[in-house]
This record gives C-alpha cells, structure tokens and sequence, in this order.
C-alpha cells in the first residue's frame, strides 16, 4: 500500500484519512486516547465543503507507535508499506497540488499538459485514484485544524476580493452595464478602423472581465482555492496590467505635457522635411534619370507630377496645421496621462494621418503596378499562342489570327519597355510604406507588452512557485525516520506555459510580419498593411 504521509507528523497516535484501494493518504495523526478518537470526528461540519472537495470525510484509518514493530497498522491490514511523504497545501497561501498544469487563460488551453510521474514506485495508480488522492493530500491541512479545534483559515486572496467587493459592489453594476451598452459596441465597429477605438475596445473588456471575476469569486467563496487558481492569477494579472498601465501613462503623459512645445516643433518640423524635402527632392531625382536608369520619359513625368501634387497638398496642410502641434502634444499627453497603452494607440492613429500622403501614392503605385503584372501575364500568354480557359481554370493552346499576335506583340513591348519606370516609383513608395511599417510593429510590440504580458504570473512564479502547479513528481527522501521512502514534490508551472498565451499573441505578429509574407507582397503590388486587432477572444 502506498501511503501518503505528512512529513511533519509524528509517528505515534491515531491516523485519520482516506483509503482509495492502494492509496492511503494521512490528514492527521493525533495522539487521543481510546474512546475519544470520534470525538475529534465529530469536529467536523457534516455540511462543510471541505468533504465535498475531499470526496469525503476523513475517518480514522490507522493506529501507529514508532517504538513498535511494525510501527502502523491499518484497520484492514496491509502486509506492506510504501510511504511517500508530502507537506500538506496550505490553503491560506493558495499552495495546492495538481495532477496537470494549471490553466492560467480561460480561453485558452494550454498544449500537451504534463501528467503525474509515478515511475519510481513499484506500480502507478490509476489515474481517478490519484486524482482522489490529490484532492484529499490539498485538504489535509483544513481538516487537521479541524481536527485540532483550530480556526478555519481563510486565504489572503479572498480576503483581499471580499475587501475590494464590499467597496465597489454599488458601482460595479452601473460601470459594467455603462461599457457593455455605451462602450464596447461602438468601439467594437471603430476597431478595425482606428487603433485607439480597439485599445478603448479591449480596455472595457478587460474592466468587465475584471468586475465579474470579483462576482465570481464572491460566489464561490469558500470552494476550493486550486480550483480557482487559473482565473485568480489572469484576475490579478488583468488588475496589475491596468494598474501598470496607469502609472507608465501617468509618467509618459505628464512628460509630454511638460514638453509639449519643442515636441510639437519636433514632429512639425519632421513632417515638413518628409513631405518636402524627401518626397519632393525624390521625385525629382527618379524623374532624371536615376543612376543612369533610362526611364521612359513621358510616363516619368506624369508620375512626378501626379505624385509631387499629392505631397504639395498634404505639405500644405500639415504647415496649416503646424501651429497646433505643440497643443496637440499636450492634449495627447493629457488624455494618456490615464492609460499608456491609449497614449500609443492615439500615437499609431497620428501616425496614420501624418502619412497619409505615402499611403496614398504607395497604394496608386501598387495599383498601377499590379495592373502591369496582370497586362504582363495576360500578352505573354498571348504571344506563345495560348489562352485562359476560364471554364477549366487552366492554360490551353489557341490559334490566333496574325493580326491578333501582330496586336498583342505590339502591346507585350509596350507594357515590358514602360515596366521599369513603374517599378522604379513603385519601388521608392513601398519603401517608404515599409519603414512605415516597421514604425507600426515596435508600436505594437509596446503596446502587446502593456496589454498581455503576464508579470503578475510570472512574479508569482519567482515569489512562490507552489502556486502554480505545473504537476507532481517524486524524488527519494533522506529522512532517517522512514528509510526508503519517497517524497512528493510540486513542479513548478513552467515559463514557457505561463507565456503561451503572450507567445500566441507575438507568434500571429510574427506570422502577418514574416519576411516571406514582405518580400511576396512587395514584389506582386499587394498591400503591406498593418497587423489588425482583435480581442474578443481573450475574455470569452
């Protein structure tokens, strides 16, 4: 029989437990005389919780005296003993065993959960046995307080969310219904248009995950603490990333209050050298015939023209609009000083408009250009005397007319001799558009570990690791009292585990920015836009 032993329990008195076949686990040995060993049974609440967790109450199941031989005896005899020795989950602490890792996002699952090793013993238990056991080893230490005349302990947590509850349960409704009906709707709609509306989008989520978890919580009160680990660490997590959020803003916005004036000359004076001095000087270089490129002529001249006019008009209205730069800082800097994330997020809104001039002659080149891949496809076809069998989706043999090949010849050339000059100016936007871009990733990498970064977990990780169960394991124990024995030990939850749902986050970003994806767009005329928002998986 594999006998489950707290590892500070004297090896003398009465044992009270549970037998689950081969498993025996001990709550408690006290040393009671003959007669009074149900007294202390009777300690116990038939209606308590503690029994509906533990599958059931703990009974007396053994008798021991270390000076004997053998040392315990069980009620229905065991011929031998193998002891494991364990330190009993304290639930105040929220320290608890688990079988698999615990799930820390409730909308995620976790991948490949690590199951118990029971290899060093002479047999493995059957998976609902163990279970029991594990169950019954993380109420031990309620049920010998119980069984002591001690109080019931409370754990901190629960104090800290009774606390937080009473204080804010009159407001709690009236904040919930305001950002489900009046916020995250509207926002919800504006989110795949503009960046702050899906920062405030994920910000009201993120709110309302946060008051019905306190609800929760208040309702579950008193079930058991590992049970309720994985929504308390993302509820904790969820409070401190807002709360980080908070401070970072404050510091960042009352700097760029502080700085508003050369910040906003700063940003002036860079939007007028972009727009006038790189495009403008730009356009009039590739229109000369860049390093000895003989472009044709006409076509350079109509893209210089068409696409200095759109710098022109957008050089004018950012001039127009420099005076108010300064006062634009600052308002930005006041309305982030609340929330860093919303700083950056209105940073990616201002920068989508302060570009808006490259984004309008990058997406005219591409659009020219892929018209000249499809003309280019669609000739060549032609002029090797074949055609798009639209019926079959495939290429078939045709003849054409001589005259048709004679057209089609004439077209091919054309399109091939005015192709360099469009890839030129193509070129030089989507270049702009890439740097562009790399300015939006670094945005979002920011504002990814503002949003999702799990330190509350992680923190929890390197203060106390028996919050986090990521499984059991045993290892020999060296105590001489039990000579052979072995110990249970608790497996940390692993840091890859605990960052799989932050790693998610940045293994999509790094799939829409992979190098493959850039280079494929670039080339073809497709549009390099962007990673686009969504959040309402996370708090499902």
């Amino acid at each position: 029989m594999k006998v489950f032993w707290p590892r500070r329990a004297p090896r003398t008195g009465t044992v009270y437990g549970w037998i689950n076949g081969e498993i025996a686990v001990v709550a408690a040995v006290l040393d009671v005389q003959d007669g009074d060993g149900d007294d202390a049974l009777a300690r116990i609440p038939s209606t308590s919780k503690l029994i509906e967790q533990a599958g059931s109450a703990p009974h007396i199941i053994a008798t021991c005296d270390a000076s004997q031989d053998p040392w315990i005896v069980f009620k229905g005899g065991a011929e031998s003993v193998d002891i494991v020795l364990y330190d009993p989950p304290q639930r105040h602490k929220l320290h608890f065993f688990s079988l698999e890792p615990v799930s820390l996002h409730r909308a995620v699952e976790l991948p490949d959960p690590r199951a118990a090793k029971l290899l060093p013993l002479d047999t493995e238990p059957r998976p609902p046995r163990m279970s029991h056991a594990v169950n019954q080893m993380n109420s031990a230490d309620d049920f010998a307080v119980l069984l002591r005349r001690a109080d019931s302990r409370e754990a901190v947590g629960n104090r800290i969310l009774d606390w937080m509850f009473t204080r804010t349960q009159r407001s709690l409704p009236v904040i919930v219904r305001a950002m489900e009906h009046h916020v995250i709707p509207p926002a919800r709609r504006l989110s795949s248009i503009t960046a702050t509306a899906s920062q405030v989008h994920l910000r009201a989520l993120q709110v309302v995950y946060a008051a019905n978890e306190m609800e929760r919580a208040q309702q579950q009160q008193g079930r058991n603490s590992w049970s309720a680990c994985g929504p308390y660490v993302s509820f904790w997590n969820c409070v401190w990333l807002l709360l980080n959020d908070c401070i970072l803003g404050y510091a960042v916005g009352n700097f760029l209050m502080e700085n508003h004036v050369w910040i906003g000359s700063a940003i002036g004076a860079a939007v007028q050298w972009t727009a006038h001095e790189c495009i403008a000087e730009s356009l009039a270089w590739l229109d000369s015939w860049p390093v000895g490129l003989k472009l044709n002529t006409e076509l350079s001249s109509f893209f210089h023209i068409a696409f200095l006019a759109i710098t022109r008009i957008f050089s004018s209205a950012a001039l127009a609009a420099t005076p108010f730069f300064p006062s634009l800082v600052f308002l930005l800097g006041a309305i982030g000083s609340c929330s860093l994330s919303l700083l950056l997020a209105l940073f990616t809104d201002l920068l989508t408009v302060l570009s808006l001039n490259i984004t309008l002659s990058y997406l005219a080149a591409a659009a020219i250009l892929r018209f000249e891949w499809y003309a280019a496809y669609a000739l060549f076809t032609l002029f090797r005397g074949k055609r798009k069998n639209v019926l079959r989706g495939r290429v078939d043999s045709w003849e054409y007319d001589i005259d048709q090949l004679i057209l089609g010849t004439v077209l091919f050339t054309l399109v091939a001799f005015l192709m360099p000059t469009v890839l030129v100016y193509y070129a030089f936007f989507a270049s702009l558009r890439f740097l562009i871009l790399l300015a939006y990733a670094g945005i979002e990498v920011l504002m990814a570990c503002v949003n999702y970064f799990p330190l509350f977990a992680l923190m929890l990780r390197i203060k106390d690791p028996a919050r986090l169960p990521g499984g059991i394991c045993f290892v020999p124990a060296s105590v001489p009292e039990f000579p052979g024995a072995w110990r249970l030990q608790n497996q940390p939850l692993a840091p890859s585990a605990i960052l799989s749902h932050f790693g998610r986050y940045f293994s999509s970003m790094a799939r829409h920015y992979h190098p493959g994806r850039i280079i494929w767009r670039f080339v073809s005329g497709g549009h390099l836009d962007p990673m686009p928002s969504s959040t309402d998986h996370l708090f499902r």
